[in-house]
């Protein structure tokens, strides 16, 4: 299968990094090659369509199951797939650890997910029956099981000067804030889903953790 042989290509880093759009074209290169490809979502992650993987830019999409959780995964997987395309891996459960650890042997695993969360720690998962993430395990464990793993970040989008110039350095992290502008507290839930208007990429310089 060349270089959609077995194992797992993990796309981490940053929201607006293009770690999506990545991932689809890569499914879509497989699939004009003639690999059996397959993409699958989590269905409760609906700020695009249903029933496709969708780029940030909104300018590539990849038809895609929807799932609610990692324990219909294996179930989900079409008989013969040879290239698995799953994405925003950190709003699985637990169960997506021994899911990949026991797939990447037999398939080409493509996966995409936030590497921290909007306190700048590593994105935890979910606990089995939990929405909210509050497992021990989390995006190392996954990034442990990868190779290659592709780091795609943004620019800092914070603002230096009046005249509206941005940092532009790498932003590793991203500042959360509500409808009007403030910046989340550390206590409230994790997973939000978001665009543009709630998530801003920030550098290390520039990153305030949340108290």
């Amino acid at each position: 299968m060349g270089e959609f042989g077995l194992g797992f290509t993990f796309y981490v880093g940053n929201m607006f990094g293009g770690k999506t759009a990545s991932m689809i074209m890569d499914l879509q290169k497989a699939k004009i090659a003639g690999r059996n490809v397959q993409a699958i979502k989590v269905s409760w992650d609906d700020r695009y369509q249903d029933g496709s993987i969708v780029a940030n830019n909104g300018q590539l999409t990849f038809p895609a199951i929807s799932i609610p959780d990692a324990r219909f995964l294996g179930g989900f997987v079409r008989k013969g797939i040879e290239v698995l395309g799953i994405d925003e891996l950190q709003f699985f459960d637990e169960r997506i650890i021994d899911f990949i650890r026991e797939y990447k042997d037999k398939i080409k695993i493509i996966g995409t997910a936030l590497q921290f969360d909007y306190r700048g720690n590593p994105f935890s998962l979910r606990e089995v029956g939990n929405k909210e993430i509050d497992s021990k395990y989390h995006i190392g464990h996954l990034m442990a099981l990868a190779y290659p793993i592709i780091h795609k970040l943004p620019v800092c989008m914070h603002t230096i000067n009046i005249e509206g110039r941005r940092c532009g350095k790498d932003a590793q992290y991203t500042q959360r804030v509500d409808s009007r502008g403030v910046m989340s507290k550390y206590n409230e839930k994790t997973i939000q889903v978001g665009g543009a208007n709630e998530y801003f990429p920030r550098c290390i310089e520039h990153f305030v953790k949340p108290v």
